[in-house]
C-alpha cells in the first residue's frame, strides 16, 4: 500500500488566525499548538472528518484501499484481518466510501462541466440498464434505463461523459458546441442527429457549424473502407472499459458516481488522486 498523511501541514488558530504547524498528540488525539494565544485546535476541527469516530491512520487505509478501487465489501473484509488489526463495521466502511465518491465526483463534475476537447474527437451514445418487458411487479432495486452522451480525445485519455434523458438534435448539439473546439474533425456514426440520411450522398449535419465531420455507417462497416482513420473504436472502447468498471464496482442507480471514478483513477497518477482528496477532506465547512 502507498503511504500517505491525513494530518494537515498547518492549520489557522480560530483564535488569533495565526498559523499552527506545531501538533501535539493527546490521549492518541493530534492537536496543533498557537504560539501566540496558546490555544489548542483539533486536527480535524471545522472539516469533513469533524466528528470522525475512527483514527486518523484507519481512514489512511480506508482512502489507499478506495484509490486501488475496492468496493466498500472488499475493503472491509481487508481491514478485519488480524495482521491488519482494523475491525470496523461494514456501514462505517461505506459510510466512509460515500463520502470519498462525493469528493470525486463533486472534482470531475467541476472538471468536466468546463472541458473542451480538440483536434480529433469521437462521438457516440450507449444505453445503460436496459429494462426487460415483463409483466412481473416491479424490482425495489432495478435500475432506471439510462443513456449516456460520450465524446472522447483522439491521442490522449481525456472524454467527456454526460447523462441525457432524449437523444434529440436540441440536447446533443448543445453539448458538441459546448465541449468540443470549432474547427476540429469529428467522427461519428450515422445517427440521424449527426448525420441526414435523407439524401444521397448522405450529408453532415455538424459542418455547418464549422466542424470538419466524417462518419461511418455502422449498417454497413465499422471502418470505413476507404479510409480506415473513420471510425468510432476508440469510443466504443472506453464504453465497454466503463461497463466492466460498473459491474465491478456492482453499481446502484449512482452509477454516475461510478463513471466518475472511473475518470478519475484513470486519468490522475495515485499521487494526484491523494493529493485531491485529502485537499478536501482538509477543507473547512464542507466544500
Amino acid at each position: 500500500m502507498e503511504s500517505v498523511n491525513l494530518i494537515p501541514q498547518y492549520k489557522v488558530c480560530p483564535i488569533c488566525q495565526n498559523l499552527m504547524t506545531e501538533v501535539k498528540i493527546i490521549s492518541e488525539i493530534q492537536y496543533f499548538t498557537c504560539h501566540s494565544c496558546f490555544q489548542l485546535t483539533k486536527w480535524n476541527a471545522s472539516t469533513i472528518l469533524e466528528n470522525a469516530k475512527i483514527s486518523t491512520l484507519t481512514i489512511e487505509k480506508l482512502l489507499i484501499l478506495f484509490l486501488d478501487n475496492k468496493t466498500a465489501y472488499e475493503a472491509h473484509n481487508v481491514l478485519k484481518y488480524n495482521f491488519v488489526n482494523d475491525r470496523l463495521n461494514l456501514k462505517t466502511v461505506y459510510r466512509y466510501f460515500e463520502l470519498f465518491n462525493t469528493i470525486v465526483h463533486d472534482y470531475v463534475s467541476l472538471k468536466m462541466q468546463s472541458m473542451m476537447l480538440v483536434g480529433e474527437v469521437e462521438l457516440d451514445e450507449t444505453h445503460l440498464f436496459k429494462e426487460k418487458k415483463s409483466k412481473a411487479p416491479s424490482r425495489q432495486y432495478k435500475n432506471s434505463s439510462q443513456w449516456l452522451f460520450g465524446m472522447r480525445q483522439r491521442g490522449t485519455s481525456a472524454f467527456i461523459v454526460i447523462p441525457i434523458r432524449e437523444r434529440d438534435k436540441g440536447t446533443l448539439e448543445l453539448l458538441i458546441l459546448k465541449h468540443i473546439k470549432i474547427s476540429s474533425k469529428i467522427y461519428s456514426d450515422c445517427y440521424s442527429v449527426y448525420v441526414n440520411n435523407r439524401v444521397t450522398p448522405k450529408t453532415s449535419n455538424l459542418q455547418k457549424y464549422g466542424y470538419i465531420h466524417a462518419f461511418v455507417n455502422h449498417r454497413v462497416e465499422f471502418v470505413s473502407a476507404m479510409f480506415n482513420t473513420i471510425h468510432t473504436n476508440t469510443i466504443e472502447s472506453l464504453w465497454k472499459e466503463i461497463k466492466n468498471f460498473l459491474r465491478k464496482t456492482r453499481c446502484t442507480s449512482k452509477f454516475l458516481f461510478s463513471i466518475y471514478r472511473y475518470y478519475f483513477t484513470k486519468e490522475l497518477s495515485k499521487t494526484m488522486q491523494f493529493e485531491i482528496l485529502i485537499k478536501y477532506l482538509h477543507k473547512e465547512n464542507h466544500f
